[in-house]
Formats: C-alpha cells, sequence, structure tokens
C-alpha cells in the first residue's frame, strides 16, 4: 500500500526502513534503508543517509537529497512526477531532477537504472565499485504521448556528474547504457594507489574530457582509457603525498591545460610525482606547473622523469627548455619518450625502472558525453 506523511516531520530521527509499499512525504532526518518498494521524498530531504538495497527512490518534484547515499543492490531511480506505479505511469509524466548533494557509493555489480524523461545529477563524490553500470531505461513514453507533432521531448533522462568520480575498489568500472544523455565534461576523476578505473559506453571503453578551472584526473592508480585534458583542467598524480599516475591509452593536454607535479626527493612515483601514458602523449599549448614539499630543496643535477609514453610530441608552452621556480631554474628536456626535469644525464639506464607498455585488448573509441548517441549507440 501506500503512506502519506504530511507535515515537516524534521524532529523524526528514528531509521526508516521500507520493504514494500511506498512511502510519501518527508521522513525526517534520521537513516532509511530501503529494501523493497519505493520512497518518494516531497520537498528538499534532509534524511541523513539512504541504503538502498533494492527497490525505488523518486520525488514530487525537482529536489535535493542531503544525505550519503549507499547503493548495494539493483534500484531505480525515477525522475518523472505523479504516480509512482508504472502501470499509471502516463497518468502525469512531468520530468523532475534528482540532485545529490553529498556522496553517492555504488557496491560492485549493481545497476542503477532511470526511468522517466528527467535528469540525475550527482553533485557530491561518485564512489564507483567493479562492475557498475548505470542504465537509462528507453521508457518509449515520447511515442505513446506524443505520436505526432514537432514538440516532441526526448525520450530519455539525462545523467551529469559535476562532482568527482573515484574508484572504489581495485578494479573499478563504470558502464553507461541505454539511451539518452550522460554528462561528465564538468566531472574530476581519482584514482588511489592499488585501484584503477575504466569508463564505459554500451559496453565499449570510452575517451574520458576535462575542462574547467575545478575539473582534474588526480591519484596513483591507472586509468583505462584514453583522456583528453582541455583549458583550465589538469591532470596532477598527488593527492596528499607524491604518486605514479597511469593511463592506458593515449594523452592529449590542450591549450590551457595544466600538468601539475610536486617534489619531495627523487625517487619517481615515490617522493616525486609521476605521470605513465602506455599510447602517444600531445602536448598541444599546455602548461608545466612544479611546486616542492616544504623543507625540501630540489636538486637540477639530478634528473626527474616527469612523464614517460611510447612518443611525445610537443613542448609545455611555459617549459620549452627550462622552468623557474622559487628562483630556481630546472632544465627541461624532451626525448622521444620521456620529459626530464634537472640533469638529463642523470638518468638510470634503460632497465631500472623501463616503463611497461600495456597491450589494450579492447577497442577504444572516442565519446563526447555532452552529445546524444545516434540510434541508442
Amino acid at each position: 500500500g501506500t503512506v502519506t506523511l504530511s507535515g515537516p516531520h524534521q524532529g523524526f530521527a528514528g531509521r526508516v526502513v521500507i520493504t514494500d509499499g511506498v512511502l510519501t512525504g518527508n521522513a525526517g532526518v534520521g537513516p532509511m534503508t530501503i529494501d523493497g518498494g519505493a520512497y518518494v521524498a516531497s520537498g528538499t530531504s534532509n534524511v541523513q543517509s539512504i541504503q538502498m538495497l533494492a527497490g525505488s527512490l523518486s520525488s514530487a518534484s525537482d529536489i535535493g537529497f542531503r544525505g550519503e547515499i549507499r547503493i548495494e543492490g539493483d534500484v531505480d531511480l525515477l525522475t518523472f512526477s505523479g504516480n509512482y506505479e508504472l502501470s499509471r505511469f502516463l497518468d502525469d509524466p512531468a520530468p523532475t531532477r534528482l540532485s545529490f548533494v553529498r556522496d553517492v557509493h555504488v557496491a560492485d555489480s549493481v545497476t542503477v537504472t532511470q526511468v522517466g524523461l528527467g535528469e540525475i545529477q550527482l553533485r557530491g563524490n561518485l564512489y564507483v565499485g567493479e562492475g557498475v553500470t548505470v542504465h537509462n531505461r528507453d521508457t518509449q513514453l515520447v511515442d505513446r504521448l506524443y505520436p505526432t507533432g514537432s514538440n516532441r521531448p526526448p525520450d530519455a533522462a539525462s545523467f551529469t556528474v559535476p562532482g568527482r568520480i573515484i574508484a572504489a575498489a581495485e578494479s573499478a568500472s563504470l558502464d553507461l547504457t541505454g539511451p539518452g544523455t550522460f554528462d561528465l565534461a564538468e566531472a574530476s576523476y581519482e584514482v588511489g594507489p592499488g585501484k584503477s578505473l575504466t569508463l564505459f559506453r554500451d559496453g565499449v571503453r570510452t575517451t574520458i574530457e576535462i575542462a574547467g578551472s575545478a575539473n582534474e584526473i588526480t591519484g596513483a592508480g591507472v586509468l583505462g582509457h584514453s583522456v583528453e585534458v582541455g583549458g583550465g583542467g589538469t591532470i596532477s598524480p598527488r593527492k596528499f603525498a607524491p604518486g605514479l599516475l597511469t593511463i592506458d591509452g593515449d594523452l592529449s593536454l590542450n591549450t590551457g591545460s595544466r600538468f601539475a607535479v610536486e617534489l619531495d626527493g627523487a625517487t619517481r612515483g615515490d617522493t616525486f610525482d609521476a605521470l605513465d601514458v602506455t599510447g602517444q602523449v600531445w602536448l598541444r599549448d599546455a602548461s608545466l606547473s612544479m611546486s616542492w614539499q616544504p623543507g625540501y630543496i630540489p636538486d637540477p643535477s639530478k634528473a626527474y622523469v616527469i612523464l614517460k609514453a611510447k612518443q611525445i610530441d610537443g613542448v609545455f608552452a611555459n617549459a620549452v627548455d627550462s622552468i623557474r621556480v622559487k628562483n630556481v631554474a630546472f632544465p627541461v628536456t624532451y626525448l622521444r619518450t620521456m620529459v626530464v626535469l634537472g640533469n638529463v644525464a642523470a638518468i638510470p639506464e634503460p632497465g631500472a625502472g623501463t616503463l611497461a607498455l600495456l597491450t589494450i585488448g579492447v577497442k577504444a573509441c572516442f565519446v563526447r558525453f555532452r552529445q546524444q548517441p545516434k540510434n541508442g549507440s
């Protein structure tokens, strides 16, 4: 059945558990578990946290969920207003927006299905497990409601991530499937030590793009696809300490983008930042940013190999042959497969830290997430 709560109920802080039926209204400020049925929020949701094991989450209008969301089983996110029952979906299929303000955690092998004509917006961090799928279901509502005419809305929802996508598993992956728009153009990415993250579109590995001053790729793990960095975007292996970031694919650092490295010693990937790319690197008027930890004095007589790749084309716009930081001048040398700060003659002999090129076993394709796929592909 259906239970409707009237009034704000802001003082209720106990746990709400839904196993069947529909709960509509404001459920207070305590934690919630959804293990079947549905919760339809009315107004901004101040529920402390929502654990989803099964069932559905929806809203009566455009709202924001202020609590942390943990999705541990296959669930539906409904982006339409009106009656919850899908059999009566045509009663009032007005699109709505579900906005998640805090972190959303998606466990391994979970499928999140978006149903409706509205939008899901993840403004906090998205923690991705292994084998995660986000699917836009083709509801065919447009054909039923608008059989003819030019004012047909798109028959699919949009999924937008202006926050940060973080690998939460050793082999994290996110597959975006179905019709509609998946907009990751304003997302940042973080891959911690010992972890990898790969994005797919309908099962095919994609190239990701970032741009804008707030967007970055950071960490000391592996990104399993090619990367395009546009104006304002940054690649910075460090997060809280120097690290080695690997990109399994190609890398384009375009005009206005930045590669930021931090030094705290002379050991590659351990005490100074470094980037390995298994494919080709294009430096297209990008800039190099260099800093070091307090108490460390970098030595220009040492070799800091900050970038390795199968082949490197171009130079950093602000470091054609040297870079000066805090009145310290560092030579910058561009070799076919590496970029070196300091004394290139001090590079260890081959075999001591040679980049192992990985074999790419799947065909990469280039997808701009702001574009809607044609013919459902």
